[in-house]
């Protein structure tokens, strides 16, 4: 177990994440009117921060149920997959006002990519502690 988590509800929390990434990032954009990467590097900081831990909110909680492993590595994959390919079709240096972070506000494409790449990071170490 990870943090109370098991090694499949941490990959089912990840897979969580990365069809909600493809929800934010296909909302509503604005221009920028700072610069996109202005939260990137607070943002980097608190996810490799290990010594606060941070609270999953409901909706992207895994269930309890078994996992079949190889199953959840091939849903990861093809979710990641879809994911690098809409950030290469798009601007990501757009705003997403429509689904704001919780902690930083709304946040530009760049800064939403950067936040799952170290959310998902975060995990993968907690990952390697089993």
């Amino acid at each position: 177990m990870v943090d109370g988590w098991t090694a499949g509800q941490v990959a089912e929390h990840l897979l969580i994440i990365e069809h909600m990434a493809l929800t934010v990032l296909s909302g509503k954009t604005v221009p920028a009117d700072r610069d996109p990467q202005d939260h990137v590097n607070t943002l980097q900081k608190r996810l490799v921060d290990r010594v606060n831990k941070l609270e999953a909110f409901p909706a992207i909680m895994p269930s309890d149920a078994s996992k079949e492993p190889q199953a959840l590595i091939e849903k990861l994959i093809a979710a990641r997959k879809n994911l690098i390919d809409f950030v290469r079709d798009h601007d990501m240096t757009l705003l997403l006002p429509e689904r704001p972070n919780r902690v930083y506000g709304v946040l530009s494409g760049i800064e939403w990519v950067q936040f799952w790449i170290h959310h998902a990071n975060r995990h993968i170490k907690q990952l390697e502690l089993l």
